[in-house]
């Protein structure tokens, strides 16, 4: 688990622990970058390492929460319309592109369910649009719906990263809006 920083001292330790971590990710792989390597990257010691995180998986952690956080921020419209799928489809895809390196160590680590876990949290938290265009509390089986429906979309985010990037934002975007209607349609 990692702690919430009360203090502006802490967290620059933790932001730096974080940026050191996602440079390590660049140049090798999650399973070799150890406490360690991120220690020394970060220029601190191993006690402040442990007085913020338990362990190297819990800044994988932070960091997802962060990104999800940006994401949810960066949106052009918290309000999902018939009008603007499209466009906030492209701007999903678009954030998901820049988070290569973050997909690749959710990836090689295994936790690439933890974007689901963590995106089910933040949206139903926030009451978020996109929680609400699915019914998640509007009928006897939003929820469900919800949740099938942001597992779906992170598994297309996955899916892409892991093929390279094959297809363009704008195909990505005209894919899940043709999924999304399509689901619509039986709601």
């Amino acid at each position: 688990m990692y702690k919430r920083c009360i203090t502006e001292r802490s967290a620059r330790q933790q932001q730096s622990i974080e940026s050191a971590f996602l440079e390590l990710l660049d140049t090798k792989p999650y399973n070799s970058v150890t406490v360690s390597d991120v220690c020394e990257r970060a220029g601190i010691s191993r006690f402040t390492f442990y007085r913020l995180f338990d362990c190297k998986d819990d800044v994988l952690d932070a960091i997802v929460d962060k990104v999800l956080l940006q994401w949810m921020q960066a949106q052009p419209s918290r309000i999902v319309t018939e009008e603007n799928m499209y466009d906030q489809n492209c701007a999903f895809f678009a954030f998901w592109a820049q988070q290569k390196s973050l997909l690749q160590a959710l990836c090689d680590s295994g936790k690439t369910s933890l974007i689901v876990e963590r995106s089910i949290q933040f949206l139903t938290k926030e009451d978020h649009a996109v929680a609400q265009y699915f019914g998640a509390n509007q009928n006897e089986h939003g929820e469900e719906i919800f949740r099938f429906c942001t597992s779906g979309v992170f598994s297309l985010v996955i899916d892409w990263h892991q093929s390279g990037y094959k297809k363009s934002i704008a195909e990505m975007a005209q894919i899940l809006e043709f999924l999304l209607r399509k689901l619509t349609v039986f709601s």
